[in-house]
C-alpha cells in the first residue's frame, strides 16, 4: 500500500496584514537542505484493554475520551476510557447480557443494551445511572449507531424488517427512514441535518443519505457498483464503500452518486471508510493479506498506514474514528493479539504543532509534508510571487510574530521542517 508516513493536520493561519516593509533576497537556499522522515512528530499507540479483560474495542474517540466496550466476565460491556487502560469505567447495566458505545457527541453517548434477548437502543450521558432507554414501541430489536447533542441514528427491527430510524433523544420520538422500496436499511452517521446509512432496493445494497425523512432518502450507489455503504459522515459529505470491479473500496460522497470518490489506495484488495470528521477519514486497507488501521485526507494517495505504529505483536487492525483538537489529533479503533486470540482497543495519537507558535509545514496544504515543493513555494511567495495555480498557500509570517517579511522565518521555516521545534 502506497501509504505516506506524515499527513497535514491543520491548515496555517489567514495572511495577516503587513508590519515590516523591509524586503531581502535569499541565496543558496537549497544547498546544504536535507531532512528525514523519521525526524518529524510519529504517532504514539496506547493499548486500551484493561487489566481484567478478554477483549476491547474502541468505537469512537473524543478529545480526551474513548467509546467502546471491553469484555470482561464473559459480558461484553459498555466502555469507557480517558487515554489509559487504567482509566476504564464500566456504563454497562448491571443486568445486561451485553452492551456497547458506538458513538458519542457533546455529552451524549449512544449504542444499545441486551435485556432479556433484546437489544435496545440506549443513550448513556456518561454513567450508568444516566441510561435513557429509546427502544421504540412495537420493536423486536433497536442499536443506536450515530448521534448528536440531540438526534441518533440506527436501526429498530419492525414486523421483521430493519429499519434506518431516526430519534430526538426518546423512544416516543422514534421516526422511520426506511425507503418506502426497500426490503432493509440501516442509517450508520449523523451530521448536521444529514443522515447516511444503506438501504436494500433490487437486491443491492446502497449507500444513501437522508434527510429526516424516509422520502428523503438519496441513493449513492455508484455506477457500476454492486454494493455500497455508508458509514460515516462530516458536513456535506458521507463515506464508507462501494463494491466496484468485486473489490471493497474506500470512498466518498458529496450527496450524489454521480460525486463518488476512490480513496481505495494503490496495490490495496480491500479498504472501507469507518469514521470521519472535517479533514480526515479512517478505516482499513488490505495489503499483503493484513488488515491495516488507515488514515486519509481526501483522497487516494494520502493514506497512513496506522498499523505500522503498533507492536509487531498485532496483526489486523481496524480505525473506527478521528477527532483533532488544537494539540492533537486522534484515532480510535481495536487491533488483534495473535497471543490472546483477541481485539484489543487502541488510540493513536499525533501533536498538530510542529512547536509553539508557528505555522505548519505543508505551506502549499497539498497534503503531502515533508517534501522539497513545500520549500520551492515558501520562497517563490516569500519573494513577492502569488501562490501556484492549484495550490493553497499558507501565509509567510511562519513563526507569527506579525513581522514580515523577515530572515527569521525563513530560518524558523526551514528548521521545523527539519524536524526541529519552532523558535
Amino acid at each position: 500500500m502506497l501509504c505516506r508516513r506524515a499527513v497535514r493536520l491543520t491548515r496555517g493561519h489567514p495572511v495577516s496584514s503587513q508590519k515590516s516593509a523591509g524586503k531581502f533576497a535569499i541565496v543558496g537556499v537549497f544547498a546544504a537542505f536535507w531532512w528525514a522522515a523519521g525526524a518529524h512528530a510519529q504517532w504514539t499507540v496506547t493499548i486500551l484493554q484493561p487489566e481484567g479483560a478478554s477483549a476491547s474495542q474502541a468505537s469512537c474517540v473524543l478529545a480526551g475520551e474513548q467509546w467502546g466496550g471491553a469484555t470482561v466476565g464473559g459480558i461484553r460491556r459498555a466502555s469507557l476510557w480517558s487515554g489509559t487502560p487504567s482509566s476504564w469505567i464500566d456504563i454497562s447495566p448491571a443486568n445486561a447480557t451485553e452492551s456497547y458505545v458506538y458513538d458519542a457527541a457533546s455529552g451524549i453517548q449512544a449504542g444499545f443494551v441486551r435485556l432479556s434477548g433484546i437489544s435496545r437502543a440506549t443513550i448513556w450521558r456518561g454513567t450508568e445511572a444516566s441510561r435513557v432507554d429509546l427502544h421504540p414501541a412495537n420493536c423486536t430489536d433497536s442499536i443506536l449507531f450515530g448521534t448528536t447533542a440531540t438526534q441518533q441514528v440506527g436501526w429498530a427491527v419492525i414486523g421483521g424488517v430493519y429499519r434506518a430510524s431516526l430519534w430526538n433523544s426518546s423512544a416516543a420520538s422514534w421516526v422511520s427512514l426506511h425507503p418506502a422500496q426497500a426490503t432493509s436499511s440501516t442509517a450508520y452517521a449523523i451530521s448536521g441535518d444529514q443522515q447516511t446509512g444503506f438501504a436494500e432496493i433490487g437486491g443491492i445494497r446502497r449507500a444513501g443519505v437522508w434527510t429526516g425523512s424516509a422520502a428523503s432518502w438519496v441513493d449513492l450507489n455508484p455506477a457500476g457498483s454492486l454494493e455500497s455503504y455508508a458509514f460515516a459522515a462530516s458536513p456535506g459529505r458521507q463515506f464508507g464503500y462501494a463494491r466496484i470491479g468485486n473489490i471493497r473500496r474506500a470512498g466518498g460522497w458529496s450527496g450524489s452518486a454521480a460525486t463518488w470518490i476512490d480513496l481505495n489506495p494503490a496495490g490495496a484488495t480491500e479498504s472501507q471508510v469507518y469514521g470521519a470528521n472535517h479533514d480526515f477519514q479512517v478505516g482499513y486497507a488490505v495489503t499483503r493479506l493484513k488488515i491495516r488501521a488507515t488514515l486519509w485526507s481526501g483522497s487516494a494517495s494520502s493514506c497512513v498506514d496506522l498499523s505500522q505504529y503498533l507492536s509487531p505483536t498485532f496483526r489486523n487492525s481496524f480505525a473506527t474514528s478521528v477527532t483533532s483538537d488544537e494539540a492533537n489529533t486522534y484515532v480510535s479503533g481495536y487491533a488483534f493479539s495473535p497471543s490472546t486470540l483477541s481485539y484489543q482497543a487502541v488510540l493513536w495519537t499525533r501533536p498538530n504543532a510542529s512547536g509553539n507558535g508557528c505555522d505548519f509545514i505543508d505551506f502549499n496544504n497539498n497534503d503531502v509534508f515533508p517534501e522539497e515543493q513545500d520549500v520551492i513555494d515558501f520562497i517563490s511567495v516569500f519573494a513577492g510571487a502569488a501562490c501556484p495555480q492549484g495550490s493553497v498557500c499558507n501565509d509567510i509570517d511562519f513563526n507569527n510574530n506579525n513581522v514580515f517579511p523577515e530572515d527569521q522565518d525563513v530560518i524558523d521555516f526551514l528548521h521545523v521542517l527539519a524536524g526541529g521545534s519552532c523558535s
